[in-house]
């Protein structure tokens, strides 16, 4: 994938979101890489 699959701004709707780019990874990136997920579940959670 060469760009983000979701909808461009949708980050900022949320209080504490952040569009991620992970462009080595498809669609189900939570499937192909769940450490990659919480490590930046934990980050966000840290700066939190």
């Amino acid at each position: 994938m060469s760009t983000s699959t979701c909808e461009p701004g949708l980050a900022t709707h949320f209080k504490h979101a952040e569009d991620v780019y992970l462009p080595e990874y498809g669609h189900f990136i939570p499937m192909q890489s769940p450490e990659t997920v919480a490590t930046h579940i934990r980050e966000l959670w840290r700066r939190l």
